[in-house]
């Protein structure tokens, strides 16, 4: 990679030269320089310094456009998204068939990436690294990608009107993806489109409007803590008293409340409890973690065997999910939200814990109609994000609305639109039934 005033075509500053103009292009120089060295070295390990190196600019020039680094980071972001979104968009915006649209849209997307390995690097993975107004900005970045999705398909030659939460799955699911290829080798993705585009033509097909007719689970019978539960059974006593004090502790304040002291006083045991346990907060939230993926998955694999067959099993399994994540606040903030905190070293529990949930449900449904890879990784990021927005949000009890919706994510592609809703409606139970 070229590097100075040749590589980044730069405009150099001097008498004749618009002030204007100038500024412009010591931005788009620092600009570039970010992008580049985060994808080499990844963002905490960039300084001011290599940035002045790479722009070849000074460093009360850098203070005078950019706060600060993390300033500077969010203007290489802004650009990388308002180029993949442009492109979509522009991609997309001739009428067509529904099949004609999604396909646009998937190949541009994919190869606009392809085109910028550093930009999406920067965009969809560095971003989580830098802290919450980056998070933040990219949060919003998929929410234009969610109503730039609802309106095109809203604009198709026969017109699918795309529930909210279904173009936000379909978002969440192309970008999991994504960011697993771009850990490895972006171009790995054009293998990636056929499949991709099968499963997102197969959860916006027409009997998606339907979704919105089937009603939400209703509440567990009695509120109970199914973690504490499966505490009793798998767990020593005391480190089981240490792990729930651990949950108690995030329902109240979050991880930064965590500390061994803080623990073991909330147990009601003495801090060298703790330490015979466990050797710092992060291990003690390992092992909690360990055991509530344990006692999930079991949860929501015994609903899945209780249904008359795999297909109402999918939609017991979540129903299961979703009341177990509902059971334990605490838990869920931690697994979907307090975690991803940059720094953490515990990191990704929620998209563990579905992956585990999805190799359990694929293992069980019959070998012809079970997704492929791309099509599962789709499914787990789908669900996956649809779960932390909620979280995020501040909002756990809408989980149980989402019901639906995930079983739609994974029984649209492997049966017909519309059996997947009759399914959905006719579980054989009291628990999902068709809202009149």
């Amino acid at each position: 990679m070229k590097e100075g005033a040749e590589a980044m075509g730069r405009l150099r500053p001097g008498p004749g030269q618009d002030p204007g103009s100038v500024a412009a292009d010591q931005r788009r120089r620092l600009g570039s320089a970010m992008t580049e060295l985060v994808y080499e070295h990844g963002y905490e390990k960039v300084t001011i310094r290599m940035l002045l190196g790479r722009a070849h600019v000074s460093r009360p020039t850098f203070y005078r456009l950019f706060s600060g680094k993390e300033d500077c980071f969010l203007s290489s972001y802004e650009d990388a998204a308002t180029t993949a979104v442009s492109a979509v968009g522009s991609a997309t915006a001739m009428p067509g068939k529904r099949p004609e649209l999604v396909r646009r849209g998937l190949e541009t997307f994919v190869e606009t990436v392809i085109k910028y390995p550093d930009a999406a690097y920067l965009a969809m993975l560095e971003t989580l690294a830098v802290g919450p107004d980056t998070t933040a900005r990219m949060r919003r970045t998929e929410a234009e990608f969610v109503k730039l999705v609802i309106t095109r398909f809203a604009e198709t030659d026969e017109p699918v009107r795309l529930p909210a939460a279904v173009a936000e799955a379909v978002v969440s699911g192309v970008g999991r993806l994504t960011r697993e290829r771009l850990r490895v080798r972006p171009d790995l993705l054009r293998a990636d489109v056929a499949p991709l585009d099968h499963w997102i033509l197969s959860v916006t097909g027409p009997a998606v409007r339907e979704l919105a007719e089937i009603g939400a689970p209703a509440p567990a019978r009695r509120e109970r803590s199914r973690l504490s539960e499966s505490l009793q059974v798998l767990v020593p006593e005391e480190r089981a008293l240490l792990i729930r004090a651990v949950l108690r502790l995030m329902e109240e304040g979050g991880y930064a409340r965590l500390s061994p002291k803080r623990i073991a006083a909330a147990a009601g045991l003495p801090k060298r409890s703790f330490d015979n346990e466990f050797a710092d907060v992060d291990e003690c939230v390992l092992r909690m973690l360990e055991v509530a993926t344990v006692a999930l998955v079991a949860d929501a694999v015994r609903a899945f065997d209780s249904a008359p067959d795999w297909r109402h099993g999918i939609n017991r399994a979540f129903t299961a999910l979703c009341r177990y994540l509902v059971s334990e606040p605490g838990f869920t903030r931690m697994a979907f939200v307090e975690l991803l905190v940059p720094g953490r070293s515990v990191t990704r529990p929620g998209s563990a814990i579905l992956s585990a949930l999805a190799t359990s449900v694929r293992d069980r449904m019959p070998a012809d109609l079970r997704p492929d890879q791309a099509g599962a990784e789709a499914s787990v990021g789908a669900i996956w994000g649809l779960l932390r927005g909620r979280v995020a949000a501040g909002r756990p009890g809408d989980i149980l609305r989402l019901v639906p919706t995930l079983g739609w994510l994974v029984l649209a592609p492997s049966i017909e639109g519309p059996d997947a809703i009759e399914v959905l409606s006719t579980d054989g139970s009291s628990d999902a039934v068709r809202v009149k």
